[in-house]
């Protein structure tokens, strides 16, 4: 018998007792459809249900918490009864660290663990999980036009294409309705003058616009010819690892920048990044972008890893309007303003501009041998117009270095929700500080440290 359960399904047999929902919510209705012979009725928690769409509710995720399936026989007046998880005794567990119960935020956190989408409330309880087939990453969500959409990335190889040696998961943008049901499947655009073969998405961003309107990142090899000859580089050609923006409206390629067509970043790359005789790389990753945001003014903030930079473009033309750290600087920032490395930069609703700044040391990048860093947030009040910092802030915890990935966002002028990304040390996966009063107000904590068992990102949203 199958019980699709939020368009998850659930296959149940007589043998078989080990079961768990796939997909769950507690805080929306669970809608089932149920698959069975006739002569079958099927009862969940007392309800009976059929083939038609039909809704559950569910109060809680855990492990001690279970759904009861009673499958009667009507022609031999029998029946089969099965308890069902709705979290599985194997899955993720996490630990919670509610250090400030009095001053409690009020909202929901949004994170990956390997093949786990989980939203939590500020209490630490999950509200809503999936297990997928595939490793997943980049859980979030939007709200366009009193519409909810959720998105995430699901890792895919099977497009071809996949670049070796590029620190970027190939994968495909699931795109979901308020009731988590699948909606879109978004894919990197084939087009005449650039991805002109299946490429997957690159998974570091990808921004839901409106309905069946998106922004999305993609990495894609190309053999370039246009390195400035003040760069040392071979005269043959070299395999560079382009990077795509692309807008995409109801299945349209409307808008599209690629990091080619700006032959001036070739020479802000970091070494070793700044492979141009492709010794050391397949594809030389001389760009790295790994976040895009939406300015107030409608262009498009990008961070850069490996230029250690953030560059704000155009959204009609493409041109670059300026770029603020690295080799590139154009607001005369000190060394210590400067990033290492970051991800993750967002505009503010005070208009400052916060960025992940992982902090890598940038020394041990240029010598090639690996070093502790300090991860911290960097804040920028810039006036752009005139390409002047008028002020900068850091917020950090000593000794905590995050390698890779990672976010932070400001919730009010001293407290951040950080997604702590790859982490080398035994820190919690999400926390929430008050800078302030240099305290930590809540952590959601996981002990194993692997690529997989590490979140992305930890989102932060009221509902």
């Amino acid at each position: 018998m199958e019980i699709n359960f939020n368009g998850a399904k659930l296959f149940i047999t007589a043998d078989e007792n080990d079961y768990y929902l796939p997909k769950v919510s507690s805080l929306t209705p669970n809608y089932i459809e149920v698959d069975a012979p006739k002569n079958i009725e099927v009862y969940i928690n007392g309800q009976l249900f059929g083939e038609e769409t039909s809704e559950l509710l569910i109060n809680e995720i855990s492990n001690d918490s279970k759904i009861e399936i009673e499958m009667k026989d009507t022609k031999t007046n029998t029946s089969i009864t099965k308890e069902v998880q709705t979290y599985p005794s194997w899955a993720p567990k996490f630990i919670v660290e509610n250090m400030d119960e009095e001053n409690i935020i009020d909202g929901y956190f949004y994170f990956t663990i390997d093949k786990w989408l989980l939203k939590v409330d500020a209490n630490g309880r999950i509200v809503f999980s999936w297990f997928l087939n595939e490793y997943v990453l980049n859980f979030n969500r939007f709200e366009i036009d009193n519409k909810v959409f959720y998105s995430y990335n699901q890792k895919n190889y099977d497009k071809g294409n996949v670049l070796s040696g590029v620190g970027y998961v190939p994968s495909m943008n699931v795109v979901l309705d308020e009731n988590w049901r699948i909606i879109d499947i978004v894919e990197l655009m084939k087009n005449s003058e650039t991805i002109k073969y299946d490429t997957p998405l690159d998974s570091h961003e990808f921004i839901v616009l409106g309905e069946n309107h998106y922004l999305m990142l993609g990495y894609y090899g190309e053999t370039v010819f246009n390195i400035p000859s003040d760069i040392d580089h071979s005269e043959f050609g070299v395999r560079v690892c382009a990077n795509v923006i692309q807008e995409v409206k109801n299945g349209e390629l409307v808008w599209e920048w690629n990091s080619t067509n700006y032959p001036e970043l070739y020479g802000m790359t970091l070494k070793p990044f700044a492979d141009y005789y492709n010794l050391n790389y397949q594809w030389d990753d001389y760009i790295h972008m790994n976040s895009i945001d939406v300015d107030n003014d409608g262009n498009y903030i990008l961070s850069m890893r490996s230029l250690s930079s953030i560059v704000k473009i155009d959204s009609t033309s493409g041109e670059i309007l300026w770029i603020l750290g690295g080799k590139g600087d154009q607001f005369n920032l000190t060394n210590h303003q400067k990033l290492s490395m970051q991800h993750y930069a967002r505009r503010t609703k005070d208009g400052s501009i916060t960025v992940f700044d992982n902090g890598t040391d940038l020394k041990a990048i240029e010598d090639e041998t690996f070093s502790y860093g300090q991860t911290r947030i960097a804040e920028y009040y810039l006036d752009e117009e005139q390409k002047k910092l008028i002020s900068f802030n850091e917020y950090k915890i000593d000794q905590q270095y995050s390698q890779i990935m990672g976010n932070a966002d400001k919730l009010s002028q001293d407290i951040f929700v950080i997604g702590w990304g790859g982490r080398t040390t035994q820190s919690p996966l999400l926390s929430v500080i008050d800078f302030k009063n240099k305290k930590p107000i809540f952590n959601i904590v996981y002990p194993k440290i692997t690529f997989e068992s590490d979140t992305y990102r930890a989102l932060f949203y009221k509902e």
